[in-house]
Formats: structure tokens, sequence, C-alpha cells
């Protein structure tokens, strides 16, 4: 609204995003297609040339460290692999972190997201860091671990707290595996460890599947 304003401030923090550098290579005249934004890949991560392959940022996919990782080992297998052996790029799953403090975790949908997607269809289970021992006594109470879930099925997750860069894994794994909530706490976990909160939404969801009518009912025949 062409109106300008200061703002006083200790440090500024420059995310402007990237774009691929490319220049010099000469792609055009190996007949790989790219444009201002990406080298154009398909599933295997072949390029319009299909004997050259992308990954990485380059490819515009999700630009983080741990997907160029994943997306080297996708093109290692491909490029030496006979056919049957070749692997499509799965982007269903991606987890991410941001190392602030607290530290952020996520992977899936959000809540919001959910409720775009599935109306009033989907649960969430939430559980704060106050309840977790390990937590009361490392003085990391701040922060809770949420999940999404749609059909008992887990669609997304988020952590705010300590270490929930280490802990969304499971909930990564949870969801690739599509696991129920329930099956979250079918694993023994070392007490006392901030592990035990993925533990607790496991348990939480079994509790309200033990108060549904239909359980009540089996309680009431025995």
């Amino acid at each position: 609204n062409s109106k300008t304003f200061e703002i006083e401030a200790d440090e500024i923090l420059v995310a402007v995003g990237r774009q691929p550098n490319v220049k010099g290579l000469e792609l055009d005249k190996a007949g790989v297609e790219f444009d201002e934004k990406q080298i154009k890949t398909n599933d295997y991560l072949q390029t319009s040339a299909k004997h050259i392959f992308a990954a990485g940022d380059v490819t515009a996919h999700f630009q983080f460290t741990h997907m160029a990782d994943y997306e080297a080992q996708v093109v290692i297998q491909n490029a030496f692999a006979p056919f049957p052996f070749k692997k499509k790029t799965d982007f269903r799953v991606v987890p991410w972190a941001t190392f602030t403090e607290p530290e952020i975790g996520c992977v899936g949908m959000t809540e919001a997201e959910a409720k775009k997607k599935f109306g009033g269809d989907f649960k969430i289970y939430k559980v704060n860091f106050t309840e977790n021992d390990r937590a009361q006594t490392s003085g990391a109470t701040t922060g809770f671990a949420k999940i999404v879930t749609n059909k008992n099925r887990i669609v997304g997750a988020t952590l705010v707290g300590e270490h929930a860069g280490e802990l969304i894994h499971e909930f990564v794994w949870a969801m690739k595996e599509k696991l129920k909530v329930s099956d979250l706490n079918k694993i023994i976990r070392v007490y006392p460890t901030l592990a035990k909160i993925t533990q607790a939404i496991g348990t939480e969801a079994t509790l309200e599947t033990l108060k549904s009518p239909f359980a009540q009912k089996g309680f009431s025949d025995i």
C-alpha cells in the first residue's frame, strides 16, 4: 500500500529461498530441460536426457539436506541397477525440523490441512512435555506432541520441545508403515526418556478405544 515504516532490531534473518545454479553447464546442449526453479526430473530422478540424473536442491522437490541425501541414494541405485531394481522416489512422508529453542519437528498434515481435506473426519491427540518424567527432571517441560489421525491412521505429527527433531522419526515410521495410532503403544521404551511421549499418545488412543460403545458392550458381556 506504498506506506513505509521503520523497525528496530538486533539481528535480521534473510530467508529468500534458493534457485538452481546451472549457469555454464550447457544443459540445453545435453538435452536436459530446466527452468529458473528446477531441473525437471521424473519419478526415477532422470532428466529429459534419460542417461542424466539430478538430485538435491536443484530438483526443487524439498530443499532439505536429508532429502538431498535420499535423492542421491535413489540416483545411485537407478544409475547402476537393471530395470527391475530401479527405485521410484516416494515423497509421501517427508519430515523436517527447525532447530530453534525449543525445537520443532513436523511430518505430514497439520490440523488445518486435515480439516480442509477431511472436514470433520479426523482426530487430534496431544500430550504436553510437562507430562513426561524425563522432561521434568531435565527442566525441559516446554512443548507438546500432537498427531492428526484419519480413520485411526496417523496423517500428520507436530512436536515442539526438547529433541523434537529426533523424536519425530517414530511418527515418520508409523506413517510410512500405515500403523494404527494404538500401535505406538506396542513397543517397550526405556524409562525415563522423552520417547515415552510417543507411547503416551498411543496410550491415550488405546484408552479412548476402550471407552467406545462397542468396547463397553464387550465389557458388559464378560
